[in-house]
């Protein structure tokens, strides 16, 4: 009778041991989907963050080009001008020696 209780006992902590290292690993496995999760986000941060350096220098560069054209217009505009003015004066000399 001691042996057949001394057996059970045996077998029940045998099932304990069993439940706790499944719980265990249940907790590690937890605890290691959390800290990929983690790192998924981090890394999508990170993302983030290049995507937006990205767009501000592209954003920059569109300033500058828009700029450079604002300025190449208004060089174009000038030198018309001018060359208005010049004809007119050339325009002007020829009426007088005529």
């Amino acid at each position: 009778m001691e042996e057949k209780q001394g057996r059970h006992y045996s077998k029940l902590a045998k099932i304990k041991v069993e439940e706790m290292e499944r719980g265990i690993a249940d907790d590690a496995s937890i605890v290691a989907k959390a800290q990929l999760e983690v790192a998924r986000v981090e890394n999508l941060a990170v993302e983030i963050i290049t995507s937006m350096e990205f767009l501000e220098a592209a954003y920059a560069a569109h300033l500058e080009a828009k700029e450079y054209r604002v300025r190449a217009t208004m060089a174009r505009e000038q030198d018309t001008i001018n060359w208005e003015k010049e004809l007119k004066e050339a325009e002007k000399k020829l009426e007088r020696l005529n």
